[in-house]
């Protein structure tokens, strides 16, 4: 039968070439973890969908415009893990943090619904073309568990935290403390 595994010798080793069985296996799994990178929306924790049917798609807003939402999500989050006591795997998941952090910002449940459906519609427009998008959408939809979003967020933190070049006073006062660069803002330069 042309679908069964014919075994091969090659000098001393014996192999067995795949059959056709095995190869369309291997092709079907090959697709379906294809289709779980390019999937379209990030899965979304149950208040995540409630969010998406209560308002639908809305149209991309710009990309520096989810930069800066996706910064003061971040700087929310270290701060607030920082305050808790409990390890990672415990606490807010990220969708469910957003959200919080969105409720925060802007008070009403409609306007925290518009603008998280903002948030990943212009998350889908642009997660291909930078990679910090991608990232927030990797964390978003849990794809990246709370171990690596922790040391992700470590790491922000120590190069947000992290000043280089000379240092430099602001005018004439020597009392004023000295200025240095972030490192980040060094390396975005």
């Amino acid at each position: 039968s042309p679908d069964a595994a014919a075994p091969r010798q090659f000098g001393n080793v014996a192999w067995n070439w795949p059959s056709m069985k095995q190869i369309k296996t291997l092709q079907a799994e090959e697709a379906l973890e294809q289709q779980k990178k390019e999937r379209p929306l990030p899965k979304a924790s149950d208040r995540f969908k409630v969010v998406l049917s209560n308002v639908g798609p809305r149209p991309p807003k710009s990309l520096v415009w989810l930069l800066r939402t996706v910064a003061g999500v971040y700087k929310s989050k270290i701060k607030s893990d920082i305050s808790s006591n409990d390890p990672p795997e415990y606490r807010m998941p990220m969708p469910d943090f957003m959200l919080d952090f969105l409720k925060q910002s802007y008070g009403a449940q409609k306007l925290v619904d518009e603008y998280a459906s903002s948030v990943i519609s212009t998350m889908q427009h642009y997660r291909k073309l930078d990679v910090r998008v991608e990232t927030f959408g990797r964390f978003t939809s849990e794809e990246w568990g709370a171990e690596i979003l922790q040391k992700f967020l470590f790491m922000s933190k120590l190069l947000d935290e992290t000043r280089i070049g000379p240092e430099y006073s602001r005018g004439l006062d020597d009392h004023v403390r000295p200025q240095n660069v972030s490192l980040v803002r060094a390396l975005h330069a």
